[in-house]
């Protein structure tokens, strides 16, 4: 079953030539024909371009010909970058008539250290939720427990790994659409230094002052992955204007401390929670890692503030009354009508009639407000 492998290992096995590209890539095939339906986590698959190419890449290697360190792996890549004619939807109806004239840079160079596309994975609209919903694809599933989300925006992405329908990919993120997605499908995810990895080609348009914080980066299953997959697609790209020509470097961990925060001052932590935590720092310790407890200084007043949204409470009684019965993240869905209301517009307990003000969710409001800024700025640009 060599989908079951790590990325790494892939590449290892072609290039010692005890395994072909095409078996790898069918046996991907397969795995999506048989994960994906429940799933519903490709936007398209690219199934018989990804056999062309592993066939081409088998040849190249009889030849001894090494693309590169990627030669023959199947990856995906989040449907908000663009692939050479192809659609880049970005979970919108406004886009259905697009295609992309060329590979964003980060997918070229993802083709030039030899990796096969298997096809592009789901997204929410312009990327603006934290799970991964949209009018074009539909919902992308937790492969962990299908009633729960895979989170977002890079959801497809995370799904689709953890599956192990692919062996890695790219995703995006910006306030953490490759870091929650990453922690709720159980699989590793960067987010880079703006300009690491190149935003040419993605849409939202982040290679701009304005999307300072949106980047590009890597997802696989393990950090070690992450790593190659990060390698290959960093580097210096003039179309970026965050983009430097700053080689990498590997970090040097002499003398490196990390420090240990099982408890915010007096905020509840739930009995998993502290126990993932102190099983990491014992983890970190027989890696050769000094641990100190630290508590961070200066904030022990901002846990009082009003939190939430609400007139009363705080941060401690909130998480407090939160830790009985938990978890809420990833949340279970409730469906009306066949479309997600994981996230209602406006608050269960202060409609009209309810005794409470009619307040708009905050996480809706920001939803509205980046789309009318991706939006906007086109039909005022049309209407004059």
């Amino acid at each position: 079953m060599p989908h079951r492998l790590a990325l790494e290992q892939m590449a290892d096995e072609i290039r010692r030539n005890r395994l072909a590209c095409r078996e790898l890539v069918e046996a991907h095939l397969r795995q999506i024909e048989r994960h994906n339906p429940k799933l519903n986590a490709f936007v398209e698959v690219f199934a018989e371009e990804a056999r062309a190419a592993a066939r081409a890449a088998d040849e190249a290697a009889a030849r001894g010909q090494w693309l590169g360190r990627l030669h023959g792996v199947p990856l995906t890549v989040k449907d908000s970058f663009d692939v050479a004619g192809r659609p880049t939807y970005c979970g919108s109806r406004f886009r259905l008539s697009h295609r992309a004239a060329q590979d964003a840079t980060a997918v070229a160079r993802l083709r030039q250290a030899g990796a096969i596309l298997l096809g592009k994975t789901n997204c929410p609209e312009f990327l603006a939720n934290y799970e991964t919903d949209n009018h074009i694809t539909g919902r992308t599933n937790n492969p962990w427990d299908l009633a729960r989300t895979s989170g977002g925006s890079s959801g497809g992405e995370a799904a689709l790994i953890a599956a192990r329908c692919s062996a890695g990919g790219l995703g995006s993120d910006g306030g953490g659409s490759i870091r929650i997605p990453a922690h709720f499908c159980g699989i590793a995810g960067l987010k880079p230094t703006p300009g690491r990895v190149s935003a040419a080609g993605h849409f939202p348009l982040i290679n701009h002052p304005g999307g300072l914080l949106g980047v590009g980066g890597p997802m696989a299953r393990t950090a070690a992955d992450v790593r190659l997959l990060f390698e290959e697609t960093a580097g210096y790209d003039p179309d970026d204007p965050f983009s430097a020509p700053v080689p990498l470097r590997r970090p040097d961990l002499a003398g490196l401390r990390i420090g240990l925060l099982e408890q915010l001052h007096g905020v509840p932590v739930q009995a998993a929670v502290r126990s993932a935590v102190q099983q990491t720092a014992v983890l970190l310790e027989r890696l050769g890692f000094p641990l100190e407890p630290f508590q961070p200084r200066g904030l022990e007043r901002a846990l009082d503030r009003p939190s939430g949204g609400h007139d009363t409470g705080n941060l401690r009684q909130s998480a407090g009354a939160a830790c009985p019965g938990y978890p809420r993240q990833p949340q279970r869905r409730r469906h009306s009508g066949g479309r997600s209301t994981h996230w209602p517009p406006v608050r269960r307990g202060t409609a009209a009639g309810s005794g409470g003000a009619d307040r708009r969710d905050p996480r809706a409001v920001f939803r509205a407000a980046r789309i009318a800024r991706l939006v906007l700025p086109v039909t005022q640009r049309r209407g004059g």
